[in-house]
């Protein structure tokens, strides 16, 4: 019968009866004083845990805008050496537009 109560199962009602304080957590049996204090570290580190990530987070982040902000300025400078290109062209195509225009103004001349 003491086993269809139980169903052995560990830290049941059974274990209890028969002496089983030993599965009860330690945190039930600490004075009041304690266990706060016990809880209280607990509590401080795993904010300790989740400010770490938060800091990780962030530097990842910062890590990745700094990437992002060098493509940036690679893409300006290509767009630069782009216009300075095409500045080159026009000057030359206005030199021989203006050469042509005063060799045939001469020319009619």
């Amino acid at each position: 019968m003491a086993k269809a109560r139980g169903g052995g199962v560990r830290g049941g009602y059974n274990d209890l009866e028969q002496g089983g304080a030993e599965h009860i957590p330690d945190l039930l049996i600490m004075d009041n004083p304690e266990r706060e204090s016990l809880i209280h570290a607990e509590e401080q580190r795993q904010s300790a845990i989740r400010m770490d990530n938060m800091v990780q987070y962030n530097e990842n982040l910062i890590a990745e805008r700094h990437n992002d902000v060098q493509q940036i300025e690679k893409d300006v400078l290509e767009i630069n050496d782009i216009f300075r290109d095409l500045a080159v062209m026009i000057d030359d195509q206005g030199e021989k537009i203006g050469m042509s225009h005063c060799t045939h103004h001469v020319m009619t001349l």
